[in-house]
């Protein structure tokens, strides 16, 4: 990798101009979603998941599904996977407070 001095540059830094959003309206729609989702449970969650995210795939699995799933898994990163966590988690765990 080569580093480019800010001088050197052939072409000027560029921003994509967006819209922007109606901060009000974003902060009460985060706001409520919390209580909709509490009262409405898994179907007010997935809804919103397919509204918000355009998320509509089935995310309740039958064992069979997540046993051939799993199979789709290479061993090499199913190890990769297993250290990561086994990193994080002797890193965050002398660090959680407990309320007991």
């Amino acid at each position: 990798m080569k580093f480019v001095p800010q001088t050197q540059r052939t072409h000027p830094k560029r921003t994509i101009l967006t819209p922007r959003s109606d901060a009000a309206k974003t902060h009460q729609t985060v706001k409520k979603t919390p209580g909709e989702i509490e009262a409405g449970g898994d179907t007010a969650a997935l809804s919103r998941a397919m509204k918000i995210d355009k998320y509509d795939v089935n995310v309740i699995l039958i064992e069979e599904e997540i046993a051939a799933a799993e199979a789709k898994v290479p061993e090499k990163l199913k190890a990769g996977i297993g250290f990561a966590h086994d990193n994080v988690r002797r890193f965050a765990l002398p660090r959680i407070v407990f309320d007991h």
